[in-house]
């Protein structure tokens, strides 16, 4: 558009310049004035209307750019919400694995504490079935002597 209006002012320059030489060749001078003046505001209301457009289709890029960039933050911020609970979560896990692994350790410790404990016993019981036996043995020899 604004290439059109450039020709139009070109044209119009020369009319103006050759208009001594318009006035000799044609009948009526004015005609070619009123329409280059015409040709000249038709392209003036077309500039216009062209710049009009630009304008509605840079205010509606604009709002679709600040939609745009309001979606990217909404997601930007969720995704750093996802972040932040992943890293409470493996936090979370990796207190609960080192109070498992506390937890199995002292577990096996009570373990071969009762094992230490039962062959304690096994042996003390054995040791009690000796004496028992050696009293069963004592006393039977007693009640035949008397």
């Amino acid at each position: 558009m604004i290439s059109e209006v450039e020709k139009l002012k070109g044209k119009f320059l020369q009319q103006d310049r050759g208009n001594a030489s318009l006035l000799c060749h044609t009948e009526n001078p004015s005609d070619d004035v009123k329409v280059a003046n015409q040709e000249a505001a038709q392209a003036q209301e077309r500039l216009k209307l062209c710049a009009e457009k630009h304008q509605a289709e840079r205010r509606k890029w604009l709002e679709e750019k600040m939609s745009l960039i309001a979606h990217a933050k909404e997601a930007e911020d969720k995704r750093n919400q996802e972040m932040r609970k992943f890293a409470d979560d493996r936090e979370r896990y990796a207190r609960q694995q080192r109070e498992l692994e506390s937890l199995s350790s002292r577990l096996a410790e009570k373990d071969q504490t009762m094992e230490q404990w039962r062959k304690e016993r096994d042996t003390l019981v054995a040791a009690l079935e000796v004496q028992l036996q050696k009293l069963l043995c004592s006393q039977a020899e007693k009640d035949k002597q008397q």
